[in-house]
């Protein structure tokens, strides 16, 4: 009685070389088309002089620095408290 052998599907990946493809020819690099310096410091000027959120981030960080010296320093003292 003859017996087949089975093989099972595999999740293998073959790694090419770079710059080739399956067939082993030279592939072209494609060339993107990026934005002109100028366009890019332009738009980096435009970035910087908006303010983000509408300037409350600072409101925010006094806030949060006002209630952790607030609980770090009730912790603190009281030991002295409790004299």
């Amino acid at each position: 009685m003859a017996t087949a052998i089975q093989t099972l599907p595999t999740t293998a990946i073959e790694l090419q070389p770079y710059g080739t493809n399956t067939t082993g020819e030279r592939q072209r690099a494609v060339v993107s088309s990026a934005p002109e310096p100028d366009d890019l410091l332009e738009a980096s000027v435009l970035a910087d002089a908006q303010v983000p959120d509408g300037g409350y981030g600072w409101v925010v960080i006094s806030a949060c620095a006002l209630v952790t010296w607030w609980f770090v320093g009730a912790s603190y003292t009281w030991g002295v408290l409790q004299a």
